[in-house]
């Protein structure tokens, strides 16, 4: 197996390793993420975050009132 792929494969083992930790810490009152990263030897791929890309993504997102329900009572004729 190339060097490569298994990077890749530690990455995404680790990710799924420190979901696993994190949801049992957070139902169970467990230890906080530092304590989870400490513990465990995990190898995650790097954070590629564009701020021009969140911010065309920020202004084409929906807004709050999105979604909301908005009752009309309507008179029956009779």
């Amino acid at each position: 197996m190339s060097t490569q792929r298994l990077g890749k494969q530690q990455e995404l083992e680790s990710q799924f390793r420190f979901a696993v930790a994190f949801l049992d810490a957070a139902l169970n009152e467990g230890p906080t993420v530092k304590e989870i990263l400490d513990e465990g030897k995990f190898t995650f791929p790097p954070f590629v975050w564009s701020r021009d890309e969140y911010l065309g993504w920020n202004a084409t997102k929906y807004p709050k009132e999105r979604g909301t329900k908005r009752r009309e009572l309507l008179r029956a004729s009779s």
